[in-house]
Protein backbone atom coordinates (compact mmCIF):
# COMPACT_ATOMS: atom_id res chain seq x y z
CA UNK A 1 0.00 0.00 0.00
CA UNK A 2 1.21 3.04 -0.50
CA UNK A 3 -0.27 6.86 0.18
CA UNK A 4 -0.27 9.69 -2.61
CA UNK A 5 2.14 12.67 -2.07
CA UNK A 6 -0.74 14.74 -1.55
CA UNK A 7 -2.80 12.62 1.22
CA UNK A 8 -5.94 12.03 -1.07
CA UNK A 9 -5.37 8.92 -2.45
CA UNK A 10 -3.94 5.13 -1.79
CA UNK A 11 -2.47 2.80 -4.01
CA UNK A 12 -3.12 -1.07 -3.13
CA UNK A 13 -1.65 -4.12 -4.54
CA UNK A 14 -3.22 -7.95 -4.22
CA UNK A 15 -2.35 -11.73 -5.03
CA UNK A 16 -5.72 -10.86 -7.51
CA UNK A 17 -3.14 -9.02 -9.75
CA UNK A 18 -4.79 -5.98 -9.29
CA UNK A 19 -3.80 -2.33 -8.34
CA UNK A 20 -6.69 -0.25 -6.78
CA UNK A 21 -6.29 3.76 -6.39
CA UNK A 22 -8.69 4.41 -3.66
CA UNK A 23 -10.50 8.18 -2.73
CA UNK A 24 -9.05 8.24 0.67
CA UNK A 25 -11.80 11.04 1.88
CA UNK A 26 -14.96 8.82 0.37
CA UNK A 27 -13.34 5.25 0.42
CA UNK A 28 -14.75 4.90 -3.61
CA UNK A 29 -12.51 2.67 -6.03
CA UNK A 30 -11.25 5.26 -8.63
CA UNK A 31 -9.01 2.97 -11.04
CA UNK A 32 -8.53 -0.49 -11.16
CA UNK A 33 -5.81 -1.19 -12.81
CA UNK A 34 -5.05 -4.69 -14.35
CA UNK A 35 -1.72 -6.01 -16.42
CA UNK A 36 -0.50 -8.22 -13.92
CA UNK A 37 -0.62 -12.28 -14.20
CA UNK A 38 0.43 -12.70 -10.52
CA UNK A 39 0.84 -11.15 -7.36
CA UNK A 40 1.09 -7.46 -6.89
CA UNK A 41 4.11 -7.26 -4.15
CA UNK A 42 4.30 -3.56 -4.01
CA UNK A 43 3.11 -0.35 -5.11
CA UNK A 44 4.02 3.20 -5.03
CA UNK A 45 3.77 7.14 -6.30
CA UNK A 46 6.24 9.70 -8.36
CA UNK A 47 7.20 12.58 -6.28
CA UNK A 48 4.06 14.53 -7.99
CA UNK A 49 1.37 11.91 -7.54
CA UNK A 50 0.58 11.42 -11.24
CA UNK A 51 2.23 8.14 -11.90
CA UNK A 52 2.44 4.95 -10.19
CA UNK A 53 4.02 1.81 -10.37
CA UNK A 54 3.85 -1.65 -9.29
CA UNK A 55 6.08 -5.00 -9.24
CA UNK A 56 4.89 -8.39 -8.94
CA UNK A 57 5.39 -12.13 -9.10
CA UNK A 58 5.45 -12.23 -12.92
CA UNK A 59 8.55 -10.30 -12.92
CA UNK A 60 7.02 -7.15 -14.83
CA UNK A 61 7.51 -3.70 -13.48
CA UNK A 62 4.48 -1.81 -15.00
CA UNK A 63 4.30 2.15 -14.63
CA UNK A 64 0.16 3.89 -14.88
CA UNK A 65 -0.59 7.09 -15.33
CA UNK A 66 -3.40 7.58 -12.64
CA UNK A 67 -5.63 10.05 -14.69
CA UNK A 68 -6.72 8.22 -17.06
CA UNK A 69 -5.65 4.82 -15.24
CA UNK A 70 -3.50 3.52 -18.15
CA UNK A 71 -0.81 1.30 -18.49
CA UNK A 72 2.09 4.11 -19.61
CA UNK A 73 4.96 1.58 -19.36
CA UNK A 74 5.77 -1.98 -18.43
CA UNK A 75 9.41 -3.23 -17.86
CA UNK A 76 10.60 -6.62 -17.86
CA UNK A 77 14.46 -7.86 -17.14
CA UNK A 78 14.12 -9.62 -13.77
CA UNK A 79 14.18 -13.12 -13.87
CA UNK A 80 11.97 -13.72 -10.89
CA UNK A 81 9.19 -12.02 -8.58
CA UNK A 82 10.37 -8.01 -8.28
CA UNK A 83 9.51 -7.81 -4.42
CA UNK A 84 10.45 -4.15 -4.00
CA UNK A 85 10.18 -1.12 -6.52
CA UNK A 86 9.83 3.06 -6.17
CA UNK A 87 10.95 6.10 -8.16
CA UNK A 88 13.80 8.06 -7.21
CA UNK A 89 13.67 11.76 -5.62
CA UNK A 90 12.74 13.24 -9.30
CA UNK A 91 11.07 10.28 -11.12
CA UNK A 92 13.15 10.24 -13.46
CA UNK A 93 14.27 6.69 -12.87
CA UNK A 94 12.47 3.65 -11.37
CA UNK A 95 14.44 1.23 -8.68
CA UNK A 96 13.54 -2.51 -8.49
CA UNK A 97 14.56 -5.04 -6.45
CA UNK A 98 14.03 -8.63 -6.69
CA UNK A 99 13.89 -12.59 -6.16
CA UNK A 100 16.81 -12.80 -8.82
CA UNK A 101 19.19 -11.03 -6.23
CA UNK A 102 19.79 -7.69 -8.33
CA UNK A 103 18.52 -4.24 -7.95
CA UNK A 104 18.32 -2.44 -11.02
CA UNK A 105 17.35 1.45 -11.84
CA UNK A 106 15.17 2.01 -15.11
CA UNK A 107 14.91 5.28 -16.91
CA UNK A 108 11.70 6.53 -16.53
CA UNK A 109 11.42 7.90 -20.56
CA UNK A 110 12.66 4.62 -21.92
CA UNK A 111 12.15 1.37 -19.97
CA UNK A 112 15.55 1.04 -20.77
CA UNK A 113 17.89 -0.31 -18.02
CA UNK A 114 20.66 2.02 -16.65
CA UNK A 115 22.27 0.50 -14.11
CA UNK A 116 22.30 -3.11 -12.64
CA UNK A 117 23.60 -3.71 -8.80
CA UNK A 118 24.48 -7.08 -7.65
CA UNK A 119 26.06 -8.79 -4.27
CA UNK A 120 22.85 -9.98 -2.15
CA UNK A 121 23.25 -13.71 -2.37
CA UNK A 122 19.05 -14.08 -1.72
CA UNK A 123 16.11 -12.13 -2.90
CA UNK A 124 15.83 -8.25 -1.97
CA UNK A 125 13.13 -7.71 -0.50
CA UNK A 126 13.16 -3.83 0.15
CA UNK A 127 15.01 -0.84 -0.37
CA UNK A 128 14.80 3.26 -0.15
CA UNK A 129 15.88 5.91 -1.39
CA UNK A 130 18.21 8.63 0.11
CA UNK A 131 16.52 12.14 -0.40
CA UNK A 132 19.09 13.36 -2.70
CA UNK A 133 19.20 10.29 -5.00
CA UNK A 134 22.87 10.00 -4.08
CA UNK A 135 22.67 6.35 -2.53
CA UNK A 136 19.83 3.54 -1.64
CA UNK A 137 19.44 0.89 0.69
CA UNK A 138 18.54 -2.89 0.07
CA UNK A 139 17.29 -5.41 2.53
CA UNK A 140 17.46 -9.30 1.46
CA UNK A 141 16.83 -12.58 2.35
CA UNK A 142 20.43 -12.89 3.08
CA UNK A 143 20.30 -11.23 6.56
CA UNK A 144 22.31 -8.41 5.21
CA UNK A 145 21.87 -4.43 4.55
CA UNK A 146 23.84 -2.78 1.65
CA UNK A 147 24.10 0.78 0.60
CA UNK A 148 24.56 1.32 -2.95
CA UNK A 149 26.16 4.31 -4.67
CA UNK A 150 23.87 6.04 -7.22
CA UNK A 151 25.86 6.68 -10.24
CA UNK A 152 25.10 10.12 -11.70
CA UNK A 153 25.83 10.70 -15.36
CA UNK A 154 27.60 13.88 -16.41
CA UNK A 155 24.02 15.70 -16.87
CA UNK A 156 23.35 14.99 -13.20
CA UNK A 157 26.36 16.63 -11.96
CA UNK A 158 25.48 19.66 -14.10
CA UNK A 159 22.18 20.48 -13.59
CA UNK A 160 23.05 19.85 -9.50
CA UNK A 161 25.92 22.42 -10.12
CA UNK A 162 24.10 24.85 -11.49
CA UNK A 163 21.18 24.26 -8.98
CA UNK A 164 23.40 24.74 -5.68
CA UNK A 165 26.10 26.62 -7.06
CA UNK A 166 27.15 29.91 -5.16
CA UNK A 167 29.05 32.81 -6.81
CA UNK A 168 30.17 35.46 -4.56
CA UNK A 169 30.52 38.67 -6.50
CA UNK A 170 33.86 39.70 -8.07
CA UNK A 171 35.76 42.88 -6.75
CA UNK A 172 36.95 45.27 -9.13
CA UNK A 173 40.91 43.80 -9.06
CA UNK A 174 39.11 40.78 -9.81
CA UNK A 175 37.16 41.58 -12.80
CA UNK A 176 40.07 43.59 -14.23
CA UNK A 177 42.14 40.61 -13.82
CA UNK A 178 39.87 38.31 -15.17
CA UNK A 179 38.25 40.51 -17.85
CA UNK A 180 34.86 39.84 -16.59
CA UNK A 181 32.48 42.68 -17.74
CA UNK A 182 31.29 45.04 -16.59
CA UNK A 183 34.31 46.68 -15.37
CA UNK A 184 34.16 48.69 -12.48
CA UNK A 185 33.73 52.14 -12.93
CA UNK A 186 36.65 54.44 -11.61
Amino acid sequence: MAISPDGKTALTGSADTTVILWNLESGDIIHRLSGHTDWVWQVGFSTNGKLAVSSGSDGRVMVWNLESGELVRQIEGHSGPVYTIGFTPDSSAIISGSADRTLRIWDMASGAEISRFTGHTAGVFDLAVEVYGRYMLSVSGDGTMRRWQVPYSFNNVVEWTFANRYVRELSCVERSVYRVTPLCQG
